[in-house]
């Protein structure tokens, strides 16, 4: 199944990387944009438009222990509720560099018609200040 020869799981993985680390879809994907905002956005009525982890930095007031607990347990939610995946495999958080923060990600999908499982997988750095830019805005809860 797709939509605009986007898959699903093409979208599931632009949904990790928009929470983790908060990037958009790419220009050449803009059609899937709304797609992947509304998948995060059916979650109750909180919106989500860019990645979850600067606003755990900032409240937690660079305390990195408390930082990383919060922001696994909030990845853990967000990946899980917005049905991102169905498994958790790995989820690496840091090192914080830089007001960077490493992510490694690997997911279990799992298809509802079929006995079909994929792997989707996010690595890279995603910025822990709050507005860095457009591409990547904070955290922003409606």
């Amino acid at each position: 199944m797709s939509v605009n020869d986007i898959t699903a799981d093409e979208i599931a993985t632009m949904r990790a990387r928009l929470l983790l680390l908060g990037e958009q879809p790419p220009p050449r994907e803009r059609s899937a944009e709304s797609l992947v905002t509304g998948f995060v956005r059916s979650v109750g009525q909180d919106r989500i438009v860019g990645g979850i982890f600067p606003d755990i930095w900032v409240e937690t007031a660079g305390d990195l222990i408390k930082f990383l607990r919060f922001a696994r347990l909030s990845a853990v939610f967000w990946l899980k509720t917005t049905n991102t995946c169905q498994g958790i495999l790995e989820l690496r958080l840091g090192p914080v560099a830089d007001q960077q923060l490493h992510v490694r990600f690997l997911g279990r999908r799992e298809t509802n018609w079929s006995s079909t499982v994929t792997t989707i997988a996010v690595e890279g750095d995603g910025p822990l200040e709050l507005g860095l830019s457009e591409k990547k805005p904070p955290n922003r809860r409606r």
